[in-house]
């Protein structure tokens, strides 16, 4: 079992680290990904605040699921890619917890949750 504190950590790790605020110079496309990335952690992150249950695999899983049926309701156009980006993102962090898990990866809980 993989608690909601260790995934929260896990999120803000990966938002602090790779998730930076995009520079208004950047290309849009990689502009719109970096927003669209930032977005889905702070939904991953409410998703597991607010769900019931001491579990992270599941609200997480669940969440990657429903990311991955709105994805499919637009293939193709456009707007859909935010809801891959937020798939992506919690099959990182999926993988994430499993090394975890395995002692193969080592990731600094905060103090405060």
């Amino acid at each position: 079992m993989v608690s909601r504190c260790r995934a929260i950590n896990v999120v803000l790790k990966i938002f602090d680290d790779d998730l930076f605020l995009p520079d208004k110079c950047w290309p849009e496309r990689e502009f719109v990904q970096r927003v669209s990335a930032r977005w889905a952690a702070r939904e991953l992150i409410n998703e597991l605040c607010v769900s019931n249950g001491d579990d992270a695999v599941p609200i997480i899983t669940g969440y990657r699921n429903r990311m991955d049926e709105y994805a499919s309701y637009d293939p193709g156009r456009g707007r859909s890619d935010v809801f891959v980006i937020a798939r992506e993102l919690a099959n990182t962090v999926l993988t994430t917890l499993k090394m975890i898990e395995q002692e193969r990866i080592f990731i600094y809980e905060h103090p405060k949750l």
